[in-house]
């Protein structure tokens, strides 16, 4: 088992006050370090040793990665092993692997460093992550998603869960039954989850199911984050907020390639990382948030453009907004949101939502 600690530490730092005539006094300050967030990414796992990461190796007790277990048989001889309660470390596969590429863009947009130019930036680059590997190198989900989801929560206790799994047609809620129940647990302990609301690994970039009935996206415990602009009516309806479509970040095949490609799959992490600069904001200013928050937030903080709100939600997230986003969560205020865009997400979407996991 992997161990980590986090550690609150206090720093003096000396300034100068305006200097007198016959005396210079130093002024302490007083700093605390808070406790870093963490993102559980759920994909095909992670080439971590690419340099858009800060990994170390299984030993190191310091680096970006906190958490990994691969839940697939993909490296066990096909057998799928669980973890045990306070497993955060692989015990079989020591080293966090992607065949897929896709995980490990997905981890990039939430917390990678932008150690190239082409890679486009993350809201909280170096956050810290957990991987939990459910998808094999040809893109099939053979992992439990609803066991990552309690491991993320119960035992690596992450802030945030992103999920970038998806289907291009409505998908009961009563077939995901486990992973709805994972979900709500983890939201009822604090923890933001955030899924893709629409193509998902499909990635068809066709209007694809409703966004209200698009596999665990249609969860009443989620964010549901679609694509932002012209891309928005392509791939599904009713996100309730939007963000970037097409990105670039680092290749599974090497330690220094990067990739360009598009879907709802990299918006979900973007604005994962989104809210992992937000806990941080809010742990300096003293002002924690809730998971109701924390969503709130984001939401509220999300710019409202002419698509109309059955494509985008309250709007778009992206680095524009951030710095507000941040001011409000060190304050531990709250940007006002639009009215018209709170209505149709909460009112008629969430009505949708909530109608078709009563029937399933």
């Amino acid at each position: 088992m992997r161990r980590r600690t986090a550690l609150l530490v206090t720093c003096v730092l000396l300034g100068l006050a305006a200097p007198h005539a016959s005396a210079v006094t130093a002024r302490k300050v007083t700093v605390r370090a808070v406790k870093p967030p963490v993102v559980a990414v759920i994909d095909t796992g992670v080439r971590a040793t690419h340099r858009e990461f800060d990994y170390r190796g299984k030993a190191s007790t310091t680096d970006q990665f906190v958490a990994w277990w691969d839940f697939t048989g993909e490296a066990k001889g096909g057998k799928t092993v669980l973890p045990a309660p306070g497993q955060t470390w692989d015990t079989q596969v020591a080293d966090p692997y992607d065949k897929n590429g896709h995980g490990t863009l997905t981890a990039s947009m939430v917390g990678g460093r932008t150690a190239s130019s082409q890679k486009t930036p993350a809201a909280a680059p170096g956050t810290k992550l957990a991987i939990a590997k459910v998808g094999e190198g040809d893109g099939t989900i053979s992992g439990n998603i609803a066991a990552a989801v309690t491991w993320a929560d119960s035992t690596v206790h992450a802030d945030v869960i992103s999920i970038s799994i998806g289907t291009i047609v409505p998908v009961p809620a009563a077939l995901d039954s486990d992973v709805y129940a994972a979900i709500k647990a983890a939201r009822a302990h604090g923890i933001l989850v955030v899924v893709a609301n629409g193509n998902g690994f499909a990635n068809a970039e066709v209007p694809g199911d409703p966004g209200w009935a698009n596999s665990s996206s249609s969860s009443n415990d989620v964010l549901a984050v679609g694509a932002a602009g012209a891309d928005g009516y392509l791939v599904s309806t009713d996100p309730e907020v939007t963000a970037v479509f097409t990105v670039t970040g680092p290749s599974y095949k090497d330690n220094t390639s990067y990739v360009t490609e598009s879907g709802t799959s990299f918006a979900t992490p973007y604005v994962a990382g989104f809210a992992a600069a937000l806990i941080t904001a809010s742990r300096q200013g003293n002002h924690p948030l809730s998971a109701l928050a924390l969503e709130n937030l984001i939401k509220w903080s999300a710019t409202d453009t002419a698509t109309p709100p059955q494509f985008e939600g309250y709007g778009t997230i992206g680095a524009a907004e951030l710095p507000r986003a941040v001011a409000h969560a060190k304050a531990g205020t709250m940007p006002t949101p639009n009215a018209l865009n709170q209505l149709y997400v909460e009112s008629v979407a969430g009505t949708l939502r909530t109608a078709w996991n009563a029937a399933s």
